[in-house]
């Protein structure tokens, strides 16, 4: 009865009485637990047949029936391939979708249709035994016995596995493993099935997944949506009453209601999220990017709706919680699966549509969406699935992939209705309505035809036959080959670069043969990208009105494989009475950084129909990090020890951007702009002009080579050296070199003259940023520069004297003596002008300057920075024009009336032995105050300004000047306080060069209603600096034993930190880009809510950033520590020669932030603490810098700082006096200074 039992597959009622006789005692518990267990696994309650069956099985010990196991298999299988679909989607949409702005991916899960899949053991035929190996000789791990299933029985295979060990192995029963056969395919047929039979294997059966059950579904995320191609759509598939119910739900209603088999919705962290920590290696990983939810459709539809700030996650380490700043919808993007659906996307979001089968209905909102749509199953179908998308608001996309070869696609975004026709000539529609871009994805045996529309659309059609239409716009137009035109607009093409293995099946006798065509019948310019080299260009030329580039190239493979691709760029000549005139220019740029622009001219009727030399001038714009060698007079550029010769269809145009240059001129005249600072340059005979790359940053030495320069060639030869943004007063000369020197004296720039013959040297000039013209002087062991024109000095006659600009005075002050003078100052550095005795003119347009007049009837006028204009014998009329100008005005020299025209700036008026009140004077609608010395020997007329916010002359009393100066100085009038301010500001210029002099400096304490005399005390051991400091000290230099630095200003500083011990802060709450800098000493550096610059060139010390784009450097070549921590900015970390190995501390009881600790050879570590809530650093290695040679890393960062002071300077030098800084503010950016300067690091 027993075995009756087991085996039977339906029970009789009198098997269920002597079987239950036999259930007793713990037999029956089991029994029934045995029950329970499997209706749990399968989800549903067993019949009471099936409940018996398997509890007797149970009791006996018997596993579960057969037709339980099949169940088991079937409902594993089924979840099996749900998940399996969910995580290849959710794989796509986190590598493709992810990093693009899409932070929630929700799926419609279909469920799979899963038949048996029949499995086989081997055994042998004379006998029961099994073959039990599954070894194979020779096996492809990535073939089809690369996975081979087993159970107690033995291994088991798949139809397709057994014929494939049929057709090509043999079994060696004394080895026990199966090995290559060389006989045929037929002898192992015969000789497998002569010793094997195959026995199905029993169950657990297994399941294949052969589709997906159809789920039509409606979800409505904006109600607010309407249109006549909806109502076509829902007409059609008679879809409006359901549609209007399930407008009418809410969300949760509509996602709890859904036909699909499961819901499930993917939600990132935030924007920040990364797969791979870009601190270090590819292998460690961030596992957790967000959250999932399965079935849960009340959930889902409260994250889907919700505009609350969400909690910020981010780093190794997930702990602790930080909002976003800005409450919104998050982008999402969709894959409802198969069926007919219809999906209403956010309307305030982006919305991305993943579709792969089934007729569908989308619909975006007003921000950029997308259709990714696939045709990997269309083309097999007997049903033609219909795409209906409405990009709604935006600039919307479609992309088609997965495209059959052989097809033919018609897109317009003009009509709606756009076609792809399969191989087989069936048809499948695709509705657009508010779409300007489409990408398709297929290769080239399929052709597609773009139309579109006025938007400026970009059309990109892959490896395709390409026939685009662009229409209004400017456009894009990406393709390989074919025919676009892209109509109205300032149009763009991109000719992609044709993939060998994409194209096999074309060749003819290793032959491939292309044409692209870009037609334009509109007047102007366009930009033509190739996806070719220079070199690969072998002819240029004009045919009729046509320019036609003949490209050729090698497969990488096979050197006799060849394509050869024509473009034909249209209409680049139109035909007029005269012959052809220029009508369409094509600006061509290559792979490997040319560009070629036509240098056609019109032509006439004579000209020939075909015209192939000089066609283009080529230029390379590859990148200044490059080393070029040029060779004018063979006409070869050599890019990185790639060489290029010049074309016969065009002519190189060379510049001298780059790391390095080597260059050689041709005998006739050479022009070469932006001479990089690191070059040798062969001299050749000619008129030559160079022009020296104006960069500020970098230090370097620029060599002139004249060993091709022969004395002979004297009448033959002149060079001029062109330094924009320099000082040519400032040239140092040094034995054979010239040199430029910064604030600091640092050397900026040597200029090197080599195997100079003589007489030739006086034909080399210099021209500097101001236009003045020097002439170097040669000598035999040194060299000499002088001015083209010089400036003549003061006399006791009437002089005129003018004063270039950039002039540096040999002396203190430029004292004119006697004489009627006029002085023109344009020097813009400020002067100390005394005119001296006479009626004199002073007129001064730039620069902080000390202007008196002296005695006589003078005119005095400044310029549009702060001036101190003096005043005290004769009749004077003064206006310092632009800044915030001061006026010293003494009444009891001598007689005469001082006036005051000044109209511009907050000026400060000082008059000493006067009287307090005044007199208010009317005259032809202007308003002055007259004002009275004591001894009545003097008056001060005041013109007061009209209702001007931006203005004001304010007027204070003295009796003295300030007690700290001279005595004589108190009694002998204007003359001796001009010589006094002479005199300090060269003793403050040699003790503190990087300080700014201004002479109201020396007037400290004179005032308290003087902005100088709140000037910055550097000298203290704590330095506190107020938010209302104004804008002068923005370099500061810690020196002694310690000293610190809190700065509240938000100005934006350079710091120098070179005090044994120290700290240069930034408060919390404190804007302003700063740069930190601390050599070798034990200092703290504290950036702010800037972009700071981090530099730590030797010191042991924290680094900490508060907020924004900061960008730290650490040299690696100095034993010590840093420790870095990232609270919050988006950090770049720049680590000059440190390991790239890495090792990783885990948070613990002391921090909760994951430690990376990087060490260098030399004995430096650097700890960098990544906090919960921050945004993970970018480290970059660096292995040298930009520089010369000779220097060390420690001298190039301590050269950077004090470049970056230098130029920070410039904006004090500029700014003093003037109350409009914000531009000077807005424009200083040290740390895109930085990361230029280290893109060109190696």
């Amino acid at each position: 009865m027993i075995g009756i039992i087991i085996g039977s597959s339906a029970i009789p009622v009198i098997g269920l009485i002597v079987a239950g006789s036999l259930l007793i005692g713990g037999m029956v518990y089991t029994g029934i637990r045995a029950v329970e267990k499997i209706e749990e696994e399968l989800g549903e309650s067993l019949g009471w047949d099936e409940k018996a069956r398997e509890g007797i099985r149970a009791a006996l010990g018997f596993p579960p029936s057969d037709n339980i196991l099949n169940r088991f298999s079937y409902k594993q299988h089924l979840a099996y391939f749900k998940n399996i679909n969910w995580q290849q989607d959710l794989d796509t949409f986190k590598s493709s979708f992810l990093y693009q702005g899409f932070d929630e991916h929700l799926q419609l899960v279909g469920k799979p249709i899963l038949v048996e899949h029949i499995k086989h053991y081997i055994y042998y035929r004379n006998n029961s035994k099994i073959i039990s190996s599954a070894e194979f000789a020779d096996v492809d791990n990535r073939g089809p016995l690369s996975h081979i299933d087993s159970d107690e029985i033995g291994p088991y295979y798949t139809i397709e596995q057994i014929n494939f060990i049929r057709e090509n192995y043999h079994y060696d029963s004394q080895d026990n493993r199966w090995v290559k056969s060389f006989q045929t395919q037929r002898v192992n047929e015969l000789n497998f099935n002569y010793r094997f039979r195959l026995v199905n294997k029993t169950a657990p059966i297994a399941y294949k997944n052969i589709g997906e059950e159809v789920a039509n579904d409606i979800i409505v995320l904006n109600p607010e949506y309407d249109s006549l191609l909806l109502k076509q759509f829902l007409h059609k598939n008679e879809l409006i009453t359901f549609y209007n119910i399930k407008k009418k739900q809410s969300v949760a209603t509509q996602l709890s209601s859904l036909s699909a088999s499961e819901l499930r919705l993917f939600q990132a962290r935030n924007n920040y999220t990364n797969t791979i920590h870009p601190d270090i290696n590819n292998d460690i990983r961030v596992n957790r990017l967000g959250n999932e939810f399965l079935n849960q459709p009340i959930d889902i539809a409260r994250e889907l709706l919700s505009e609350k700030p969400r909690v910020i996650y981010e780093g190794m380490q997930n702990i602790g919680y930080r909002y976003e700043n800005e409450a919104k919808q998050k982008n999402i993007s969709f894959n409802p699966g198969n069926g007919t659906d219809i999906i209403v996307g956010k309307k305030n979001s982006k919305n991305l549509f993943n579709i792969n089968a089934g007729s569908k209905f989308l619909v975006g909102g007003e921000k950029d969406d997308i259709i990714n749509l696939s045709l990997l199953f269309d083309n097999n179908i007997e049903e033609s699935n219909e795409i209906y998308f409405d990009g709604n608001g935006g600039d919307n996309s479609i992309i088609i992939k997965d495209i059959p070869s052989n097809s033919k696609i018609d897109i317009d975004l003009n009509n709606i209705t756009s076609e792809v026709t399969f191989i087989n000539h069936k048809v499948k529609k695709i509705h657009l309505r508010n779409v300007n871009d489409v990408m398709l994805i297929g290769d080239s045996s399929t052709i597609a035809e773009l139309l579109g529309n006025k938007e400026s659309n970009t059309l990109d059609v892959g490896a395709m036959t390409a026939f685009i239409q662009g229409m209004e716009g400017d456009d894009q137009l990406i393709f390989e080959s074919g025919i676009v035109n892209g109509g109205e607009g300032n149009d763009s093409y991109f000719l992609r670069r044709v993939d060998w293995h994409n194209n096999q099946d074309e060749l003819n006798d290793n032959l491939l043969e292309l044409s692209a065509v870009i037609i334009e019948n509109t007047q102007g310019q366009s930009r033509v990208n190739l996806g070719y080299m220079l070199s690969e260009i072998k002819d240029a030329s004009i045919s009729g009105n046509d320019l036609i580039l003949n490209i050729e190239i090698k497969s990488a493979e096979s050197e006799t494989k060849i394509l050869t691709l024509n473009v034909t760029l249209k209409n680049t000549y139109k035909i007029d009475n005269n012959g052809r005139e220029i009508f369409h220019r094509y600006q061509l740029y290559t792979k490997d950084g040319f560009v070629l622009n036509t240098k056609l001219n019109h032509l006439d009727s004579s000209a020939s129909h075909i015209i192939s030399e000089n066609i283009f001038n080529i230029t390379y714009q590859g990148g200044a990090s490059s080393t070029i060698s040029i060779d004018e007079s063979e006409k070869t550029i050599s890019v990185d020890n790639k060489i290029y010769g010049q074309p016969l269809w065009g002519d190189f145009k060379f510049h001298g951007l780059a790391s390095k240059l080597e260059y050689k001129g041709k005998s006739n005249d050479d022009h070469l702009l932006m001479v990089s600072r690191n070059s040798h340059i062969m001299v050749t005979k000619g008129r030559d002009v160079y022009q020296v790359n104006p960069d500020q940053i970098f230090q370097g030495k620029i060599i002139f080579d004249f060993s091709n320069i022969k004395p002979e060639m004297e009448d033959e030869f002149d060079m001029t050296i062109l330094l924009p943004y320099e000082n040519g007063f400032d040239i140092k000369t040094l034995g054979t070199s010239m040199f430029l020197y910064d604030k600091f004296s640092n050397e900026k720039i040597e200029i090197s003259f080599i195997n100079l013959s003589y007489p030739i040297s006086k034909e080399i000039y210099i021209k500097d940023g101001h236009a003045n013209l020097f002439r170097i002087k040669m000598g035999q062991d040194s060299h000499n520069i002088e001015p083209i024109e010089c400036l003549e000095l003061p006399t006791v006659n009437n002089d005129y004297i003018k004063i270039p600009k950039g002039y540096n005075f040999r002396y203190p002050i430029l004292d004119t003596n006697n004489g009627d003078d006029l002085i023109e100052d344009n020097s813009m550095i400020g002067n100390i002008i005394n005119s001296g005795e006479g009626n004199d003119i002073i007129i001064s347009n730039g620069g902080g300057n000390v202007l008196y007049g002296g005695n006589g009837d003078d005119y005095v006028y400044g310029g549009e920075n702060s001036d101190l204009i003096l005043s005290d014998l004769g009749n004077d009329k003064l206006d310092g024009q632009g800044g915030d100008d001061h006026y010293l005005i003494d009444g009891s020299k001598g007689g005469g009336n001082t006036e005051i025209l000044d109209q511009v700036g907050f000026n400060n008026i000082h008059l000493f032995n006067f009287k307090t009140q005044y007199e208010v004077i009317e005259e032809r609608e202007d308003t002055y105050h007259l004002y009275t010395s004591q001894s009545n020997l003097r008056t001060v007329k005041v013109k007061m300004p009209q209702n001007n916010k931006n203005s004001n002359n304010q007027v204070y009393h003295h009796q003295r000047l300030p007690s700290h100066m001279p005595v004589h100085i108190h009694n002998d009038g204007m003359a001796h306080l001009v010589r006094y301010l002479a005199e300090q500001r060269q003793y403050k210029k040699k003790l503190a060069p990087e300080q700014i002099w201004h002479p109201m400096d020396e007037f400290k304490n004179f005032s308290n209603e003087l902005s100088f005399s709140s000037i910055l005390d550097t000298k203290t051991k704590n330095i506190h600096i107020s938010e209302n400091t104004p804008f002068r000290r923005l370099f500061i230099r810690t020196r002694g034993p310690e000293q610190k630095v809190w700065d509240k200003s938000g100005i934006g500083r350079v710091f120098k930190a070179q005090a044994v011990i120290g700290a240069i802060s930034i408060p919390d709450g404190i804007y302003g880009n700063n740069v930190l800098y601390a050599s070798t000493s034990d200092t703290n550096l504290y950036g702010g809510e800037g972009n700071d610059v981090f530099i730590s060139n030797g010191s042991n010390g924290l680094l900490t950033d508060a907020s924004g784009k900061n960008s730290f450097i650490i040299n690696g070549e100095i034993v010590g520590w840093n420790s870095l921590y990232s609270l919050g900015g988006e950090n770049t970390v720049y680590l000059i020669n440190f390991n790239k190995d890495v090792i990783r501390e885990e948070p613990d009881h002391r921090s909760n932030a994951t430690r990376y600790i990087y060490t260098s050879d030399q004995g430096r570590s650097v700890k960098i603490f990544q906090y919960p809530n921050t945004i993970a650093p970018t480290v970059v290695h660096v292995q040298s810098l930009e520089g010369q040679n000779e220097h060390s890393t420690q001298q190039k960062l301590d050269h950077l700082v004090e470049t970056l002071a230098t130029l920070r300077l410039q904006d004090e030098e500029n700014c003093i006096g003037i109350q409009d800084i914000e531009h000077l503010q807005l424009n200083w950016e040290p740390a895109n200074l930085i990361d230029n300067y280290m893109k060109k690091a190696s």
